[in-house]
């Protein structure tokens, strides 16, 4: 493995973790099953604030 790949392989992990932030919050905080904490996070805007 490259220096290049670990790098490549961590920049995705982490923004991966960042993506996610909320719902692993969901999970361990409050208690939320997996499938209820990603419906909670996963949407998607339209239109301009």
């Amino acid at each position: 493995m490259s220096p290049q790949q670990c790098e490549a392989l961590l920049r995705s992990a982490t923004d991966s973790c960042d993506l996610y932030y909320q719902a692993f919050q969901f999970v361990v905080w409050a208690g939320k099953s997996a499938a209820d904490a990603l419906s909670h996070v996963m949407f998607e805007t339209v239109g301009e604030a």
